[in-house]
């Protein structure tokens, strides 16, 4: 697969952008107070254990195997590759003979497919070599280790790494996985949450005692104590409101209802007091969610449909493949219709599929000859991932010469342009298609209309 190489390529050359990565969250930093009472992120972590320890460590593996990447960018950036002779005819035989169940559509575009997927998979392989051989002549120099506990905290000059005059920073990181770092650090967050909650509330409950005068274990059970009383009367209504409505062949049993209703009143209690001591108090939780990414794309084979200068840029993310993606397609152009939108569509092919990649290379060959969108909106909408036959046909009804589409479809260089289309998604964390961006927040698998039109509003509301 064709990638973009250099070491701000995310950035420049493929078009894209990733920002907004999260505050800091080092440890010293302030969770929460109470009072005059700080409750830090390290204590929050401390209590929270190994989930939090645990989603920690998979936030500075992620960014390390960005890091990585990033560095053997920088080292092939200076390198050209060398030509290397595509596979053969005995190879794409051999590979299609292992796997026949994989081949369904014509013979020469399966091929064309194979060839490309064994071209690619060299390159890597190739890419892997190289980068491995630079590092032994030209060493980069680490700036971080890989156990560095602040690692996992966003910090975008901080510069981890340098490739001769290349400078890598902890911003270049972030936005080459900003996605997998945005799911993995609402996962934490969640964690600390929960934690802080808790932690919260046994500093209410010792202040609350502390003002009267008594152990926090006496007060509670005072509170407890002042719940009021199950009656029989309770338990029958109880029962007749809430267990015999579902099943009216119950059998009332006093003696398991009143210990669960008793539990029910002291949580109850328990639970009006801390609020009302809360407030008392100043509790107040500061801990900041990560704000979602904002992933810039540009766009695909089509360019840009909608109102030239439109505030708003949606990108939709399709593999022609599925339901999901058929049924989104008639979302998002419905949405996408109106005045202050752009759309784009590009190809999200993270799993090797040779009849997706040919009506992605389609769209793609369509471009040429200002029929992309046309030729899209046929593909996207038919009942089925059209085949290759149906796909030339779509071709011949837009408008398209038969001999010049299939020249373009049969070429190593579209499925390169077409590779590159993707990874440049994939490279972001973009790994499930159908993808949908609005000013670049994510909206993946199944989306409403309505929130979709709640999304662009808030967009366009945000560049007045």
């Amino acid at each position: 697969m064709s990638r973009c190489r250099g070491l701000l390529a995310t950035a420049v050359l493929c078009g894209v952008l990733a920002a907004e990565t999260g505050a800091a969250d080092t440890g010293d930093a302030v969770a929460a107070y109470v009072g005059a009472e700080k409750i830090t992120v390290a204590e929050v972590d401390a209590r929270c254990g190994a989930p939090c320890t645990r989603l920690g460590d998979e936030i500075a593996a992620e960014k390390w195997t960005a890091l990585e990447a990033l560095i053997d960018a920088a080292l092939l950036a200076d390198s050209p590759a060398p030509v290397e002779p595509p596979p053969s005819d005995t190879d794409v035989d051999a590979y299609m003979a292992e796997r026949p169940q994989d081949f369904r559509g014509p013979v020469e575009r399966d091929r064309a497919a194979v060839r490309f997927f064994l071209a690619r998979e060299r390159r890597r392989a190739r890419d892997r070599e190289r980068a491995a051989r630079e590092r032994r002549q030209r060493p980069p120099e680490m700036l971080v280790a890989r156990d560095d506990p602040a690692l996992g905290a966003p910090r975008p000059e901080r510069v981890l790494a340098r490739v001769g005059s290349r400078a890598v920073t902890d911003g270049d990181v972030e936005t080459r996985r900003a996605l997998p770092l945005y799911r993995l650090r609402g996962a934490r967050h969640r964690e600390r949450l929960r934690t802080l909650e808790a932690i919260v509330d046994d500093a209410v409950w010792r202040a609350a005692a502390a003002d009267v005068g008594a152990p926090p274990a006496n007060l509670r059970e005072t509170v407890i104590a002042g719940a009021p009383p199950v009656t029989d009367a309770d338990i029958d209504r109880y029962f007749d409101e809430e267990i015999r409505t579902r099943d009216p062949a119950a059998t009332k049993r006093p003696d398991r209802l009143r210990p669960y209703l008793e539990f029910q009143r002291a949580h109850a209690a328990e639970a009006a007091f801390l609020a009302d001591a809360r407030a008392r108090f100043g509790a107040r939780v500061v801990l900041d969610e990560p704000p979602p990414p904002r992933l810039r794309l540009d766009a695909g084979p089509g360019g840009w449909r909608g109102a030239a200068g439109a505030p708003v840029r949606v990108v939709f993310l399709t593999s022609y493949r599925g339901e999901t993606s058929r049924t989104m397609w008639r979302v998002v152009r419905e949405v996408a219709a109106e005045r202050r939108v752009a759309l784009a569509v590009r190809p999200l092919l993270p799993q090797w599929d040779p009849e997706a990649a040919a009506v992605a290379s389609g769209v793609y060959c369509a471009g040429a000859y200002g029929r992309a969108w046309e030729l899209h909106d046929l593909a996207a909408g038919s009942p089925s991932l059209p085949d290759g036959a149906a796909l030339a046909g779509m071709a011949a009804t837009v408008g398209l010469d038969a001999a010049r589409f299939a020249e373009c479809m049969a070429r190593p260089e579209t499925n390169d342009a077409v590779a590159a289309l993707s990874a440049a998604a994939e490279d972001l964390g973009l790994t499930e298609p159908p993808a949908v961006l609005i000013d670049g927040l994510v909206f993946g698998g199944m989306q409403g209309a309505d929130r979709l039109r709640d999304a662009i509003r808030a967009a366009a509301d945000r560049r007045r």
